[in-house]
């Protein structure tokens, strides 16, 4: 998968988020966080910004890259909850352009900026940044020690990162199993999903410190679910719509991947998780771009 295939996917797809994540209420992308007070999807979808927030230590007035910010959600949280200042990249042009309108008409603007640029090469200056935040967005990196060196380098001594996101389990797959994972990896362009322990080492090695990788698929099991409630109703929808040129094969496919994330999460075959690490060094002053 290149930078263009996943640029590709999120212009092609935005209707089918647009409908299941009702993207222009909630602005998110991501699964949600289900905890035993939840009772909406939309407070799941907040549920994940706030438990990434309290597991990266998040203080006011800190600088945070959101790294693949999608349509801003998450760094129009930071800001108005924690008065962070927040810059959000992604690669898609469309969400960088309704992440500023939608900055704008939350009266945010000042505290955040979006730009289209790649998490694996910012053109940032080292140390630019107290937070790298990456909400699902780490998975699309063709090589995981690149994302980590590359968060690494932006972060100042003493800094955190923080990600949620997919994993496959590690467990061992048939051949049917592994071709699920592959045309689900596909479907939404993604490279493919770490293993789950060895996403841990690879931040390891990448010189963080204290790394933290932590199993709560159970949190977003609901989530995998009511998406899975809607492959038959999309399905039905791409059936009629596909041979009138309305709809094509990357978006049936992206229905699809609502079966094979929910059969594959029953056969315990991927986890997803929360990872926090410090970058190594004194707690000291940096000065940002």
């Amino acid at each position: 998968m290149s930078e263009a295939d996943i640029v590709t996917y999120y212009e092609t797809c935005a209707l089918d988020y647009r409908i299941n994540w009702r993207l222009d209420a909630c602005k998110c992308l991501h699964y949600g966080y289900w905890d035993p007070t939840t009772r909406s999807f939309d407070q799941a979808l907040v549920n994940t910004h706030r438990v990434m927030a309290m597991r990266a230590g998040i203080q006011g007035g800190e600088r945070v890259l959101d790294a693949g910010c999608g349509v801003g959600g998450a760094a129009l949280y930071l800001a108005r909850e924690h008065h962070c200042r927040v810059v959000g990249i992604t690669l898609v042009p469309s969400q960088v352009e309704q992440a500023i309108r939608n900055a704008q008409a939350a009266g945010l603007g000042a505290r955040v900026g979006f730009q289209q640029r790649s998490y694996l090469d910012t053109g940032y200056s080292p140390g630019s940044f107290d937070v790298v935040w990456a909400i699902e967005s780490s998975c699309y990196a063709p090589d995981k020690a690149d994302f980590f060196r590359e968060a690494l380098r932006l972060l100042r001594p003493g800094g955190r990162l923080v990600v949620a996101d997919f994993f496959r389990s590690g467990d061992p797959m048939s051949p049917s199993e592994r071709r699920m994972m592959e045309r689900w990896e596909e479907s939404w362009a993604i490279p493919a999903y770490a293993e789950f322990q060895r996403f841990a080492e690879q931040a390891a090695e990448a010189g963080f410190e204290d790394v933290v990788l932590s199993d709560d698929t159970w949190a977003v099991k609901p989530s995998a679910r009511r998406l899975y409630q809607r492959f038959w109703p999309g399905l039905l929808v791409s059936a009629w719509a596909r041979p009138l040129g309305v709809r094509n094969k990357l978006q049936t496919d992206h229905v699809w991947s609502a079966r094979w994330q929910w059969k594959l999460l029953e056969k315990g075959l991927w986890r997803y998780g929360f990872l926090s690490a410090t970058a190594p060094g004194a707690d000291t002053e940096a000065t940002a771009d």
